[in-house]
């Protein structure tokens, strides 16, 4: 049972990172609508991590919509500050991607 219990955390973690780097991809690929239905995707299936904020937050970058995306950063940030598992190394990556935006 606990064998179970396993795979059923590994395919759920396999499948937030498919979806997570799905939306590297389609921002690639320019189609940002699609990148952020999968973020609002992200967002209702795994309101628990911080995926669906910190892609948003991408896709508004790369569409140019700087304050919207740095919002999203911050929000992010104070997620990972809020939540075990981030060092703050990581948070303050997404801190300076938030300034980043800002400072145009």
């Amino acid at each position: 049972m606990q064998k179970n219990g396993l795979e059923d955390v590994w395919t759920s973690v396999t499948a937030l990172d498919d979806l997570s780097n799905s939306v590297i991809d389609l921002i690639a690929s320019g189609d940002f609508e699609k990148a952020q239905e999968v973020c609002r995707k992200l967002r209702q299936q795994y309101p628990d991590q911080v995926d669906g904020i910190w892609r948003l937050a991408m896709v508004h970058e790369a569409r140019g919509e700087r304050t919207e995306a740095a919002k999203l950063y911050r929000e992010a940030a104070d997620f990972m500050r809020l939540h075990e598992g981030f060092d703050e190394e990581s948070i303050a990556e997404i801190i300076e991607s938030a300034r980043r935006m800002e400072a145009s």
